[in-house]
């Protein structure tokens, strides 16, 4: 693992070696149930991330007071991910206030695929302990800090190899694969449930150059009986194996294709194949892109497609050419994070054929405590080229199991969070979780 960009030269490039191997950073405690004084006030900002354990954080991170807030915070830390060539890559940005307002600090930590999420997670944990060092220091805890150096394991040894080395002296060139499956059957005397899906995926991604390949399959069957003593049973069945390939231009271009096939017993997809070129162009540069992004992409395609049923347009077959644009905002900064994109889709052979879409989703601090978020989409629909002829029955009706002709569709959603009371959040006790107590009713 590594971390070394900082603006704190300080203890944070003395330690920034050990960030190297797995290393702790321990202090002294105080008595169970004492909010320790003088301590660092940290406000931590990952909730979106999986390897967000801050119960773990607040065990092992002694020395500093974690607090709910972050007017109360002296340090705030944001937490990010990207995915990377094996993995993922973590960036910690440390904003300084308060006190040490302008006194900002990143570190980052690379992840392996063979990593467990205990070895990810402690991971995590000491490159932010050592990130809250130099902090820690100006507030006179220096001498109740030490740093414990351990020798580095085998995924360690062979992070640094592949680092240091090239494409060749990795036997897998960068690549990295992944199978999972999943089944879920339940039922009632009246209704039986059974959804199978499978996802097998292989990815090889460098500076330069990003592949993904992509299979997937699911076949989701619901029986239920009705009143009358009849058996409706809905089935839904579909498939796709898609890929993509980018080419780095520059630090905002970058090259790629998009290609691939699929089945869809909704869509009245019988099986389509496309393959569609694209650039895009990021207003930041793509190191900045776990904080904000801007990012402009224009696509071409070419697919060809089986119909399971004759459409509306009275095809069974056909080949359709298309292009879209895209524009997507993503950004995560001390007051907020969200996004928005807008999406302009239609066929190059038929420009009435086009769709529209918005979506955009926020979450502001507006005041101490007091957080308001909101979010949705809207699609103006005029492209439905795959729609049955025929009249759809009722039942296919109820059961969501074909797509229905719409001119539009929609979504909102809505809402705050009231943070008040003491400002601390040190303590952690997983006694009686929810999960093992389960819900009132």
């Amino acid at each position: 693992m590594g971390g070394r960009r900082t603006c704190l030269p300080g203890v944070l490039l003395t330690l920034a070696a050990v960030a190297l191997h797995p290393a702790g950073v321990t202090a002294k405690q105080s008595p169970p149930g004492e909010e320790p004084a003088g301590l660092l006030k940290v406000f931590l900002d990952c909730h979106l991330l999986l390897s967000c354990d801050t119960d773990h954080f607040r065990r092992e991170i002694t020395f500093v007071n974690w607090v709910r807030t972050r007017e109360d915070a002296q340090v705030h830390v944001i937490l990010t991910y990207t995915p990377s060539a094996s993995g993922n890559e973590y960036r910690f940005d440390f904003i300084g206030l308060g006190g040490f307002q302008g006194q900002d600090a990143h570190l980052t930590w690379g992840s392996s695929n063979v990593n467990t999420r205990d070895e990810i997670v402690n991971a995590i944990t000491r490159t932010m302990a050592l990130g809250f060092v130099p902090y820690a220091q100006r507030l006179g805890l220096a001498e109740q800090l030490k740093v414990v150096f351990e020798q580095a394991g085998a995924v360690q040894r062979e992070r640094q190899t592949r680092a240091q080395g090239s494409p060749d002296a990795d036997p897998w060139s960068f690549w990295t694969f992944r199978i999972n499956t999943r089944a879920d059957i339940n039922g009632q005397d009246k209704r039986k449930v059974r959804n199978f899906n499978g996802t097998l995926s292989a990815d090889r991604v460098t500076e330069a150059l990003k592949v993904e390949l992509t299979l997937t399959g699911r076949s989701d069957r619901t029986e239920s009986q009705l009143s009358s003593g009849t058996w409706v049973v809905s089935d839904r069945t579909s498939w796709s194996a898609t890929g993509v390939g980018v080419r780095s231009l520059t630090g905002h271009w970058s090259l790629g294709a998009q290609f691939g096939g699929g089945s869809s017993s909704t869509a009245n997809r019988k099986v389509g194949y496309r393959i569609a070129p694209a650039l895009e162009w990021n207003l930041f540069p793509y190191a900045e892109s776990t904080r904000r992004q801007l990012i402009l992409l224009y696509q071409a395609g070419a697919a060809w497609i089986d119909w399971e049923e004759e459409t509306i347009y009275q095809k069974t077959s056909q080949f359709v050419y298309d292009h879209r644009f895209r524009s997507d905002l993503n950004f995560r900064q001390p007051w907020g994070n969200g996004g928005a994109s807008l999406q302009l889709a239609s066929l190059l052979d038929d420009f009435e054929k086009w769709q529209l879409t918005l979506a955009s989703t926020i979450t502001i601090r507006l005041f101490r405590g007091f957080s308001f978020n909101v979010g949705g989409d809207y699609d103006i629909i005029r492209n439905q080229i795959g729609l049955r002829r025929r009249n759809l029955t009722d039942e296919e009706i109820l059961t969501a199991r074909r797509e229905l002709e719409t001119d539009s569709s929609y979504s909102l959603n809505f809402g705050f969070t009231y943070d008040f009371g003491s400002i601390f959040n040190n303590v952690v006790n997983t006694r009686f979780p929810l999960d093992v107590r389960g819900a009132l009713f």
